[in-house]
C-alpha cells in the first residue's frame, strides 16, 4: 500500500448526504476549516506513527493508506463538531475508535507499513547482510582467565 494525501474530495466522500448537505450549508461563507482541519489530523497520525520504535515517515503530508478511514473518522468528527453540526452516537463511536487505534500505532501494537523506499530494519533477513567469520569457536583456559 502507498502513504496519500488526503483532501476535501476524500473528506466529501466520507460523508453521508445528510452531513453533506449540512456540511455544505455551513460553508457557504467564506470559512471552510476543512484545509486546516485534515492537516491537523494528518500530522496528529503522522506522530503517532513516528513515536512507534522502527517506524518510518514518507515525505510530505502523507499517511499511509491503510490508516485513511482512521484518520478520516478524526476529520469527519472534527469538522462536524467545529461547524456545530449534530454527529451521531456512531460518528462518535468511530472518532474514539479512531483515537484508540492510532494510540495503539504509537505504542507499536499495530504496524504500518513503510514508506517506498525505505529500508527494513525490522531484523528480518535481507541482502544487505556481511557474514563476518573470526574463526572457529574455542574456548580453553587461557580464555577463560581473561573473565
Amino acid at each position: 500500500m502507498a502513504w496519500i494525501t488526503l483532501t476535501q474530495d476524500n473528506l466529501l466522500s466520507a460523508l453521508n448526504a445528510s452531513e453533506a448537505a449540512a456540511y455544505n450549508a455551513a460553508v457557504t461563507g467564506a470559512i471552510d476549516p476543512a484545509d486546516e482541519i485534515i492537516l491537523t489530523a494528518v500530522h496528529e497520525a503522522r506522530g503517532h506513527i513516528e513515536d512507534a520504535p522502527g517506524n518510518e515517515l514518507a515525505a510530505g503530508a502523507t499517511i499511509p493508506e491503510r490508516i485513511q478511514h482512521h484518520v478520516l473518522s478524526i476529520i469527519r468528527f472534527r469538522i462536524l463538531t467545529r461547524l456545530d453540526i449534530e454527529v451521531s452516537k456512531a460518528r462518535t463511536k468511530e472518532y474514539d475508535d479512531a483515537r484508540r487505534f492510532l494510540e495503539r500505532v504509537s505504542e507499536g501494537k499495530v504496524r504500518v507499513e513503510k514508506p517506498e523506499g525505505a529500508k527494513d530494519t525490522s531484523g528480518g533477513t535481507s541482502d544487505n547482510i556481511d557474514v563476518v567469520d573470526y574463526g572457529p569457536d574455542t574456548l580453553d583456559r587461557e580464555g577463560l582467565n581473561a573473565l
